[in-house]
């Protein structure tokens, strides 16, 4: 499944934790358009670094071209 949800500049977003967050990021610019910036800021409780299994997901296929 695929959706498209364009940002204006300046945008700030976030997800809460959990498989559901899952994206992908794409910039539809222009030819020559100023480059498009994504700051991803991951945090953890440090009474859990290293005491807690992340989740695994299975990776799709890649779409041929």
């Amino acid at each position: 499944m695929s959706r498209r949800h364009p940002r204006d500049t300046g945008a700030v977003s976030f997800v809460r934790a959990g498989p559901h967050g899952i994206h992908r990021l794409g910039h539809d610019g222009e030819p020559g358009a100023a480059p498009a910036i994504s700051l991803h800021v991951y945090g953890v409780a440090g009474e859990q670094i290293a005491t807690h299994i992340n989740d695994l997901v299975r990776v799709a296929a890649p779409a041929s071209a």
